[in-house]
């Protein structure tokens, strides 16, 4: 996936503002504060006595020495690509100082790492909290289109989730459909009758699996689509690794799914016709009846006779 446009603004975190001239000289960026010097020997409050003021400042540097720090690691974890260390690193720092400027970093890193939901809630927040920012409608409009990226991955995460709850009960109804068959085998033996019946057994069971690909590799081509929506020329929508990746998963449930519903088949027309003439009049007598339907719930085999 194509990165993003847009690079990284080093926000001038953790630091005090040095004040301009009063002059028609360019604002200068904000520059980093030096840490207050600790108290010597014999200086500071009168010796024996406790200033709560200091200790509040002590505290307050501290803490502001360690966001610093924590935003040191993280921007070299983005200079390096690591965007999913970058944001934790960046949020820690927020956490420390409530520094509004960091929330556009987390939110740079973590829409450049695919988590969406967090560069939601990292931008909506930026946005209520430096409502005089130079950028600001630009950066509404990368809020809305966000947004929407977030539900459509929402979408298909949830398509992916049915897909494969359809591809497991399909992997159970061939459980079941087996222990049938061994039960029904059992029974034939016992009677002396031959295993014909269970020609169509297999061949149902095939049938689901073709009925279960091809709802698979509806799926997988709607997902497709969406992949190449999310792209336009070099530039690639946020989320785009992650509909890839589920288009990937759908197209090998899809090839898995048909591979075995054709073998399947293939293997309950070679029985039929290898116990079509030994057990021609059994099957005269009772002659199975399967079904193949598909409903909202998924796929599935009816079988039914007289045994």
């Amino acid at each position: 996936m194509a990165r993003g446009h847009f690079v990284l603004v080093v926000v001038s975190v953790l630091v005090a503002a040095a004040a301009a001239p009063a002059s028609a000289q360019p604002r200068q960026p904000a520059q980093p504060a030096q840490p207050a010097q600790p108290a010597q020997p014999g200086t500071g409050p009168a010796q024996g006595g406790t200033d709560p003021m200091a200790m509040g400042a002590s505290e307050a540097e501290m803490s502001d020495l360690q966001a610093r720090e924590r935003f040191r690691i993280g921007r070299g974890f983005y200079d390096q690509g690591r965007f999913r260390e970058a944001a934790a690193e960046f949020r820690a720092a927020y956490d420390l100082s409530n520094r509004a400027q960091l929330l556009f970093n987390i939110y740079v890193a973590n829409r450049e790492a695919g988590d969406l939901g967090q560069a939601v809630w990292a931008l909506e927040n930026f946005l209520e909290r430096v409502p005089d920012s130079q950028d600001r409608v630009n950066l509404q409009a990368r809020l809305i289109a966000l947004r929407q990226s977030l539900a459509d991955q929402e979408h298909a995460q949830q398509e992916t989730t049915r897909a494969r709850e359809d591809a497991e009960r399909a992997r159970r109804e061939q459980g079941r459909l087996r222990a049938l068959e061994r039960e029904r085998r059992s029974r034939e033996e016992a009677a002396g009758g031959g295993p014909s019946v269970w020609s169509w057994v297999v061949m149902g069971t095939g049938g689901a699996f073709l009925a279960a690909g091809g709802v698979v590799g509806v799926l997988a081509l709607g997902k497709v689509s969406d992949v190449e929506a999310m792209c336009e020329g070099d530039f690639c929508l946020p989320g785009f690794e992650q509909t890839r990746d589920d288009a990937r998963t759908l197209i090998t449930m899809t090839d898995v799914l048909l591979g075995a519903g054709i073998v399947t088949v293939g293997a309950g027309v070679g029985i039929a016709l290898l116990t079509a003439g030994s057990s021609r009049s059994a099957s005269s007598a009772e002659r199975p009846t399967a079904s193949l339907g598909c409903g909202p719930t998924g796929c599935g085999v009816s079988l039914g006779g007289s045994f």
